[in-house]
């Protein structure tokens, strides 16, 4: 049951993806572009800003075992926050955030493919 319209939380997610043409027998690169925003909300006594999150993946095959995958993660820097806990005789602020956007790369290595 929803009390009011300050009581409802939205969450939109998408992505947008790509995928080249194969080239010299080879998988095409591949993109990914992921993004998540999240609504203001409330949760017991501490009250959340909205959030928008955005993930970006891109990946080259280099050979038909291997391929090179880069991975951006939080790129709008969305784990920042600030929150307001209200008592019944206070109220605190505080701000905070995580570790920001992070970048991942990787060698992907597939089994049981012949060179």
């Amino acid at each position: 049951l929803f009390r009011s319209a300050g009581d409802t939380v939205w969450s939109l997610t998408g992505s947008l993806d790509y995928k080249a043409k194969a080239r010299d027998g080879l998988e095409g690169d591949q993109g990914q572009i992921a993004w998540r925003w999240n609504s203001p909300e409330r949760q017991l006594q501490g009250d959340f800003g909205e959030r928008l999150n955005l993930d970006l993946t891109w990946r080259h095959t280099l050979s038909r075992q291997v391929s090179l995958v880069a991975t951006l993660t939080d790129a709008l820097d969305s784990s920042r926050f600030k929150s307001r806990v209200r008592g019944a005789d206070f109220l605190e602020l505080s701000e905070g955030e995580g570790a920001g956007p992070k970048v991942r790369l990787a060698l992907t290595y597939r089994l049981g493919v012949r060179p």
